[in-house]
């Protein structure tokens, strides 16, 4: 648990004409897992400078929630995590060390993952799901953000000097106790009972 006031992300209500109601909605929920998942919102709190976690690969991991046809109640930050992995993957020049940034983070205070193993073994059971298909164009992350486009997570651009051509700079995260984070490994009885919900489908309607 995080004893620590994060930024707010706005949250808009009302979809565009142009947008489909279905996937406005789609997107409310990817939005709201990120705004509140204490895990996730540390994540882009320690990494100021939009290093691991820019817009385009927010984009790229809600493209992989609908290419794996996720239902809502599947939106976890453990499918965050994985997506957000294989886009940084595919995406991202492998001498920046972005993913292993990122692999870190998730080992050291998520306890979910037991090991680099598991979580690759996951990410590949993942990726099989998507028939591995991970790029996705700049026009259709342009139509993804324009789904409710003044939400603050689109405002996380990346520098030009910090692009991935650029290779003369280590990329890194803010260590959590900059923030004065307090961790608490284990989940509380309401997060178990939370993450039990999320994991159960909805009922049926007859």
């Amino acid at each position: 648990m995080v004893n620590a006031t994060l930024p707010h992300l706005t949250l808009h209500q009302t979809p565009s004409p142009n947008i489909n109601t279905s996937l406005y909605d789609t997107m409310q929920k990817y939005l709201t897992l990120i705004s509140t998942d204490q895990l996730i919102q540390v994540l882009l709190q320690c990494d100021r400078h939009n290093q691991v976690v820019d817009k385009w690969l927010l984009a790229i991991v809600f493209e992989y929630f609908q290419r794996s046809k996720l239902l809502h109640y599947q939106f976890t930050r453990e499918k965050f995590f994985i997506a957000l992995y294989l886009a940084i993957e595919f995406e991202e020049d492998e001498d920046r060390k972005v993913k292993d940034v990122l692999l870190d983070y998730m080992l050291h205070h998520d306890n979910i993952w037991t090991s680099k193993r598991q979580f690759i073994k996951k990410k590949d059971k993942y990726w099989k799901k998507l028939g591995f298909r991970c790029m996705v164009t700049r026009q259709r992350l342009e139509q993804i953000i324009a789904i409710d486009p003044y939400h603050s997570v689109w405002q996380r651009v990346r520098k030009e000097s910090l692009a991935g051509a650029n290779r003369s700079f280590t990329c890194k995260l803010d260590p959590p106790s900059f923030y004065k984070f307090q961790w608490s490994m284990q989940p509380t009885q309401q997060q178990q009972q939370q993450q039990q919900q999320q994991q159960q489908p909805p009922p049926r309607t007859l």
